[in-house]
């Protein structure tokens, strides 16, 4: 997934694995969704989001 702008993606835990995620252009915002451990490792990619945040169950 590529965006431009000023954007937030959201995603639950389960769509991180060998997931492409980069923010562009723009103030990005990853929102993680769901109560569970996120393991960025698993990610294909993840760039140029400038904040992160997780949602409380």
């Amino acid at each position: 997934m590529t965006t431009d702008g000023d954007d937030v993606v959201n995603a639950y835990e389960h769509q991180l694995t060998n997931a492409n995620f980069h923010g562009g252009l723009g103030r990005n915002t990853f929102q993680l969704l769901g109560g569970a451990i996120f393991d960025f490792n698993s990610l294909a990619r993840f760039t140029n989001f400038e904040q992160i945040y997780g949602q409380f169950p």
